[in-house]
Formats: structure tokens, C-alpha cells, sequence
């Protein structure tokens, strides 16, 4: 009988082992469960970052392709070349369901309503920043540089940044040139208003000169050699 006793104990200490055991089995693996899921979701709000940036960054590929000036002269052609830039001065990507346009300046702040934009139920902060970029026109290669040189008005560096609660930002840089961009139009041979440098606004004409100014007189074009080119007058 003593037997007996001593077997069925040591089954009920088993049996409550066991019990313990798998109870801490199902609490490791729960919790690896919700570590899992809140990896998965974390991972999920980094790429929905990622990816506001780089439509972003397109976005402005895309204002500067429709206008230079509302890129140059932010937000819409109408700003001022250097005191609207900067990190003092942010901007919005908005889109009327036509277009992508910006909006604008604001100073910074933790929270800006146009640039939020809701994902999930997750805000994010989409925030650009336009610089003016000089170069060393000393140097053949028109190289960037950070201090001195000269300001080039037909390049701009943009930092947009996504930022969003419990995450670390996202941050792209780029430099956008309006090199397809028409800077102006010359619409006679009359010359213009004296302007001798490059364009910083549009609608204006080059300087009279000599050396750049031609006549549409038939006696002026010369077709010598099977080529037609214009003679300076």
C-alpha cells in the first residue's frame, strides 16, 4: 500500500511538472509570437516610409519638370531665390488629383498638417528642404562646393525627410538641375532688357550685342560649302 502511495505521488509531481512546463513553453512562444508580429509590423512601417520618400523625391522630379521657378522660387514661382530656402523653411508635397505642387514655407515644427499623411492609421511626416548649390567656376569641372564659389541658379540640392512616431527618419538628398527646362523665350532679334548673366526669373531676353545678334536678312545666311549657318552681322 506504501508503494502504492509513493508511485501515485510521484505521478502527481510529473503530472504538475509537465503542467509547469508547458505553461512556460506557450508564455516563451506567445511572447515570441508578439515580438514576431511587432517586428513584422515595425518593418512594415519602415518600408511605408521608405517608399513616401522615394515617391517624394519623384514628386519633385516632377514640379521641376512642369515649372524650374517653383522649385527656384518656392512654392510656386512667386518666392524669394534665397531667403525662402533653407533648413528655416519647410515644405509640403501636395497633389490637387492632377498634379504635385508644393506648399508652403513653414517654420519647423514637430507636427506640420500639410506634410502629414496617414498610412495604416500611422502618421508620417513628409518634409522637404530646398538649398541653393554654388560651384567653382574656376574649375573646368564646375565642381560643388560646400563654402565660396559662385551660385549656380540652374541647380538646386533637396533633402526631403519622413519622419514618423517610434521610427527613425528617412532621409533623402539629391541635386535637380533644370536642364530640360526652357529658361526663356527669345521671340524677336530686338535684343532685351540688358540682362548679360544667366536667368534667375523667366520671361526675359538677352543684351544686344554684336557679336550675338543676327538679321533674318537672306544676305546674312551663308550656304557655302553645302552647310547653312548664320553670319554675325
Amino acid at each position: 500500500m506504501k508503494k502504492y502511495s509513493n508511485q501515485k505521488g510521484q505521478l502527481l509531481i510529473e503530472i504538475i511538472l509537465a503542467i509547469l512546463i508547458g505553461a512556460l513553453i506557450l508564455g516563451a512562444t506567445a511572447n515570441l509570437i508578439t515580438v514576431s508580429q511587432r517586428a513584422g509590423q515595425i518593418s512594415g512601417e519602415k518600408n511605408n516610409a521608405i517608399l513616401l520618400a522615394q515617391e517624394g523625391i519623384e514628386a519633385i522630379g516632377s514640379i521641376k519638370d512642369n515649372s524650374w521657378h517653383n522649385i527656384y522660387l518656392p512654392p510656386d514661382g512667386t518666392g524669394n531665390e534665397n531667403s525662402d530656402k533653407g533648413d528655416a523653411k519647410i515644405y509640403c508635397i501636395e497633389n490637387d488629383g492632377n498634379s504635385w505642387f508644393l506648399s508652403g514655407p513653414f517654420v519647423p515644427s514637430p507636427s506640420i498638417i500639410n506634410c502629414e499623411i496617414n498610412l495604416n492609421g500611422i502618421i508620417y511626416l513628409r518634409k522637404i528642404v530646398i538649398d541653393n548649390v554654388h560651384r567653382d567656376f574656376t574649375d573646368i569641372e564646375r565642381k560643388i562646393v560646400t563654402s565660396g564659389g559662385t551660385q549656380d541658379p540652374s541647380t538646386q540640392k533637396i533633402k526631403l525627410t519622413v519622419s514618423y512616431k517610434g521610427g527613425s527618419d528617412v532621409v533623402l538628398e539629391k541635386y535637380i538641375t533644370r536642364w530640360r527646362n526652357k529658361i526663356f523665350i527669345q521671340s524677336n532679334w530686338a535684343g532685351g532688357s540688358g540682362l548679360l548673366g544667366p536667368f534667375l526669373v523667366k520671361d526675359r531676353d538677352f543684351n544686344i550685342s554684336p557679336i550675338t545678334e543676327y538679321d533674318t536678312d537672306d544676305t546674312n545666311i551663308d550656304t557655302s560649302g553645302g552647310t547653312l549657318k548664320l553670319n554675325s552681322l
